[in-house]
C-alpha cells in the first residue's frame, strides 16, 4: 500500500484581527440594537427606549464596518505597494518602521535593500490585532530577509536613535494605537527628528490621524507632503 505524502505550505502571517474584547462589545451592541427593534412595536415608553437601543446598535454596526475596512487585506496591500513605489530605492537605505506589528511593511521594504537595514519598532500588546515581535522574526525568516532587519521594543514618542538616522520612515495602521492627539504629535516630532535631510516619510492610517500628521509635518517648511491615495483610509508621502 502506498503512503500518501502530505505537505503543508508555510507562509508569513500578516493577518490583522479585531481584538476579542472589542468583538464582544460590538456583538453586545448588535444584540442591544436588535432588542431596540423589538421594542419599537410596544407602548410609547417602550418605543422611546427602543429607539435609544437601536441607536446603540447602529453605532456598533458603523464601528464594525470601519474596523473591517481597517483590517481589509486588499486595502493594506494596495497601500503597501504605493508606499514602496514612492521610494527610489538604492539598496543602502536605513529604514524605520514605526509600529511594525508583524512586519507587513518593514519586511517588504527589506526586500529592496542590499547593504541597507530595516529597523522595526513597536510596543506590542496582546489585545492589539494579534501581533508580536516573535511573529516578525518568523516572517522575516520565511521572507528571506532576517539578516536585513532588526526589531526593537521602542516607544515612538521617545526614540533613542540619533537625529538624522533614517533615509525612509514608514508606518502602517499604527498611529491610531499611539494614544491621544498629544501622544501622536510627540511621535510625529520624533519621526521628523530622526529623518535624514532628503529623507522620506510614508504613512497609512485612518483619515483623522493622517490629517493630524499632515498638519504637524507641514510646520516644517522644508517638508513637501503629497497624498498618494484614499478617503477614509489614506496614504501620504512627505519628503524633506
Amino acid at each position: 500500500m502506498s503512503q500518501q505524502m502530505m505537505t503543508t505550505e508555510v507562509a508569513p502571517n500578516y493577518k490583522l484581527e479585531i481584538p476579542a474584547h472589542l468583538q464582544h462589545l460590538l456583538f453586545a451592541g448588535l444584540v442591544i440594537g436588535g432588542i431596540g427593534v423589538a421594542l419599537l412595536v410596544g407602548s410609547e415608553l417602550m418605543r422611546v427606549l427602543g429607539i435609544t437601543l437601536l441607536v446603540i446598535g447602529v453605532i456598533a454596526i458603523a464601528i464594525e464596518g470601519l474596523l473591517l475596512l481597517v483590517i481589509n487585506n486588499k486595502a493594506r496591500l494596495n497601500a503597501r505597494r504605493q508606499m514602496m513605489e514612492a521610494v527610489s530605492w538604492r539598496g543602502d537605505e536605513m529604514v524605520l518602521d514605526v509600529g511594525c506589528g508583524n512586519g507587513f511593511l518593514m519586511l517588504e521594504a527589506a526586500k529592496h535593500l542590499t547593504t541597507g537595514k530595516a529597523i522595526g519598532i513597536d510596543v506590542w500588546v496582546e489585545n492589539s490585532g494579534g501581533q508580536s515581535g516573535r511573529e516578525v522574526q518568523r516572517n522575516a525568516q520565511l521572507e528571506g530577509v532576517a539578516d536585513k532587519i532588526d526589531v526593537q521594543n521602542v516607544d515612538a514618542r521617545s526614540m533613542s536613535f540619533e537625529a538624522g538616522t533614517f533615509d525612509v520612515i514608514m508606518s502602517s495602521l499604527a498611529l491610531h494605537h499611539m494614544g491621544s492627539n498629544d501622544d501622536r504629535e510627540r511621535a510625529f516630532r520624533e519621526i521628523t527628528r530622526v529623518l535624514k535631510p532628503g529623507g522620506t516619510i510614508l504613512l497609512y492610517d485612518m483619515f483623522p490621524m493622517i490629517n493630524q500628521a499632515e498638519r504637524v509635518l507641514s510646520r516644517n517648511e522644508a517638508m513637501k507632503i503629497r497624498r498618494l491615495d484614499g478617503l477614509v483610509m489614506r496614504v501620504i508621502a512627505a519628503k524633506r
